[in-house]
């Protein structure tokens, strides 16, 4: 059986020093008259920024609680990376074609940023709009007419040039379906 002091940290480091196991520490910072629950009381201090987290020191610290947001601006979708920008952009370039898709809801709603994002292109007119567009869209006559014709029908519109309407589920596995159409 291990002892604290046949590991070294009886006299060589303090109870709460940074190389001793937590097992061993002393909890110290214990809830004072200002502390309630996880935070601290409204009425002695006026603003609470971050959470409470057990410190080896006699007092409550504050820090800012960060939330790390790396790659959740899109839906994943199941499917890499390489598949779901291929999946992505050939929903998108069926939607501008047909005017309207039936698909699963996850899929309809991250196809309608970038069908969105195509058409705004569109209203531009720029050379360097067109490219960007040929860049994603497959087919190249569709993006020329693309550019032909949204400007002046939806000339009226600064976005939402899509709308997504509720299906019933799919019979094989009971996804929930949707129909995105352009407005």
């Amino acid at each position: 059986m291990l002892s604290r002091s046949s590991l070294g940290f009886v006299g060589t480091f303090g109870n709460n020093s940074v190389r001793t196991p937590n097992r061993f520490r002393c909890n110290r910072c214990k809830p004072s008259s200002e502390f309630v629950g996880v935070t601290l009381n409204p009425k002695k201090v006026q603003l609470v920024r971050g959470a409470f987290y057990p410190t080896p020191y006699p007092f409550p610290r504050l820090e800012p609680v960060v939330a790390i947001r790396h790659g959740d601006r899109l839906k994943k979708l199941g499917k890499p990376a390489d598949q779901r920008k291929a999946l992505i952009r050939a929903l998108t370039t069926e939607l501008l074609r047909h005017g309207r898709i039936k698909t699963t809801l996850a899929r309809a709603k991250v196809v309608r940023s970038f069908a969105d994002k195509m058409i705004s292109l569109s209203k531009e007119g720029t050379l360097h709009a067109r490219r960007q567009a040929l860049a994603f869209i497959y087919d190249k006559q569709l993006v020329h007419a693309l550019f032909e014709q949204a400007p002046e029908r939806y000339a009226d519109r600064n976005g939402g040039y899509t709308r997504i309407f509720h299906t019933m589920p799919r019979k094989g596995d009971n996804a929930e379906m949707g129909v995105i159409e352009l407005v």
